[in-house]
């Protein structure tokens, strides 16, 4: 049977103080103690409670004085110890003969003197090296140790759902604003389209043919645009593929080769010298959803290709239950080829860097915030005196994807899961930190590319 308490105390509660000193001692040095505080003094609770208390704890503490050797209930306890093989160790509160039921059992047994109050601190610290000793692995520190990282775990989950939060309400006022500019150009141009045909028809009884056409089509142009803005900010189900930004466009247009610099890391990682989509380094070039290998307009979990709309009912690489769609999972935490998009835009050799790579090239190399050719991103410069510039290229969400923090901030994605199956691990940095962090997994990010020599 598998223990569930390091300590269970005999005792009586004549001798409730000079125990308690035990007590919080044993628990700040991370044991878990069974104690009796309530009084069980019945039959039926001795055998359902006290029985697998004592069979569920390592060692037992006998803490014997005058009023424990005359309870009958702590000979039984002696007698339940002895009949499971418990380690038993004695304490003696006072010179009080055992209790004669289980005198045969204590009398050879080594014990803590704890009568003489001038050594009671040296005689706390052997007991505690002694029941470690006995007990190399504390249960209560186990526990401890869990709680701190289920309260870690739970500040984290309130972190990302506060950015969430955060990001949506931002997403939500983006739209709201594109669609008021939109309205408005639409009613400028028809305001103005409107007084031209005033103007026009002032000059002549008759109106001007080419006024009025022109008229319908300056209408027909604004309604086609402001159809088209409500269509990209509202549609939740047919995601539009699209070339980037006009600076973009030149970037992604790729000479067919790509460049890379060997700084001479302790793993042999080549670095590629461009970001996916670009053909210079400063360029910020193209957006992925991570495992995701197209470009695409919309970022959210709708378009997302491994979730059925939402990070809690993933389709692939998932490891919760909780977090899977109908329970799936299949435990992969690294990209496969197929959804690597530097290896689907730059070919076999070449894949998105793994969390430890990004970690070694922190590491091994001296970073700092610079600009280059009027981007600005970090410089990662290695002993070997060659370096790799990654653009602060942002990252893209939303119904209509606006790019965010470009110039500011750089997220570039890892091919490793985070400790979340919801999250993946990537690159963060601004002008202050550079970490290696969790983040949602429908966003836009950067991809730098790496191979191995």
């Amino acid at each position: 049977m598998d223990n569930k308490y390091d300590v269970f105390i005999s005792y009586s509660r004549h001798d409730t103080n000079v125990v308690n000193e035990f007590v919080y001692r044993l628990e700040r040095e991370g044991f878990s103690v069974w104690i009796d505080r309530n009084g069980i003094e019945s039959g039926d609770a001795f055998k359902r409670i006290i029985l697998q208390a004592i069979k569920n704890s390592a060692v037992v503490l006998f803490f014997s004085s005058q009023f424990s050797n005359q309870s009958s209930w702590t000979a039984k306890e002696i007698g339940v110890a002895v009949k499971y093989k418990k380690p038993i160790i004695p304490i003696l509160l006072d010179g009080s003969n055992f209790n004669e039921e289980v005198e045969f059992d204590l009398i050879n047994l080594d014990f803590i003197n704890y009568q003489d109050v001038a050594v009671r601190g040296t005689m706390m610290d052997r007991l505690v090296k002694s029941l470690k000793a006995k007990i190399p692995n504390l249960i209560g520190l186990k526990k401890s140790e869990a709680a701190e990282r289920e309260r870690l775990e739970r500040e984290q989950r309130q972190k990302e759902e506060t950015e969430k939060r955060e990001r949506e309400e931002a997403e939500r006022k983006s739209r709201e604003e594109a669609e008021r500019q939109a309205r408005e150009a639409a009613e400028r141009e028809r305001k103005a389209l409107q007084n031209t045909n005033v103007s026009s028809t002032s000059h002549s009884d008759t109106p001007a043919p080419k006024s009025k056409k022109g008229l319908w089509i300056g209408l027909g142009i604004v309604a086609a645009v402001v159809v088209l803005v409500v269509v990209l900010a509202k549609s939740k189900h047919s995601p539009s593929y699209y070339e980037e930004s006009v600076e973009e466009m030149v970037e992604i247009s790729d000479s067919g080769g790509h460049e890379y610099v060997d700084l001479g890391l302790p793993s042999g990682t080549l670095w590629a010298t461009c970001n996916v989509g670009a053909n210079k380094p400063e360029g910020y070039g193209s957006y992925f959803a991570w495992g995701e290998t197209q470009r695409k307009m919309t970022f959210n979990g709708d378009t997302y290709k491994y979730c059925n709309g939402s990070l809690d009912k993933l389709t692939k690489y998932c490891s919760e239950f909780d977090l899977g769609n109908n329970g799936f999972t299949d435990s992969l935490t690294t990209l496969q080829a197929d959804d690597d998009p530097a290896t689907a835009k730059w070919g076999s050799g070449w894949h998105m860097p793994s969390k430890v790579q990004w970690e070694e090239l922190k590491e091994n190399t001296t970073h700092k915030w610079t600009t280059r050719n009027g981007k600005k991103g970090r410089l990662f410069t290695a002993k070997n005196g060659l370096s790799v510039f990654l653009p602060a290229a942002g990252y893209r969400c939303g119904w209509i994807s606006w790019l965010y923090e470009a110039g500011s901030t750089g997220y570039y994605w890892s091919r490793s899961l985070g400790s979340d199956s919801s999250m993946a691990r990537q690159l963060y940095f601004n002008s202050e930190d550079c970490l290696v962090v969790g983040n949602n997994r429908i966003l836009g990010c950067s991809v730098r590319p790496v191979r191995e020599k």
